[in-house]
């Protein structure tokens, strides 16, 4: 039917538009930078095989209703996996969420047969501000957040 036809463009169309760019930008955080070229051209060489094996599928799939199904089930493993995978760690620290960083550290090193990290420093406590000293505990807030995105944007 049309709507099965049409569920199926959208659901594939978010997979190639939506995941395979949060997917680069997740692995590009995991690999550092010595890997980043090889993640790129890992990546453009697989949208190119892709596209290539499309045609002889065309080929033996005349029908576009067959052969809009099997690129339908093909990309279905995709979208499943995707709620297996764990959230970026540097995401996870620039939320201060050290616990779940810490844990995905864990995993990471695991996987890869290296050693867990150290744990994560405690996190100082913090001090609220007081009525007359708003405007100094707004521009420490401030000043926070922008050595944290220079870390992230210097760093990789």
């Amino acid at each position: 039917s049309y709507l099965c036809y049409a569920l199926a463009r959208l659901v594939t169309g978010m997979g190639t538009g939506g995941l395979s760019v949060a997917s680069y930008v997740w692995y590009a955080e995991l690999i550092g930078k010595q890997s980043r070229s090889k993640l790129t051209i890992t990546t453009c060489s697989g949208f190119a095989i892709g596209i290539v094996l499309l045609s002889p599928m065309s080929y033996m799939l005349p029908w576009w209703r067959a052969l809009s199904l099997v690129i339908f089930i093909l990309g279905m493993p995709v979208l499943v996996l995707t709620f297996q995978l764990q959230e970026s760690p540097k995401w996870l620290a620039t939320r201060e969420r050290t616990d779940e960083m810490y844990k995905g550290l864990c995993y990471i090193a695991s996987v890869n047969g290296h050693p867990a990290p150290p744990p994560p420093p405690p996190r100082p406590a913090v001090s609220l501000p007081v009525a007359g000293n708003q405007q100094a505990a707004g521009v420490d807030d401030a000043s926070k957040k922008r050595s944290v995105l220079r870390i992230l944007i210097c760093d990789g």
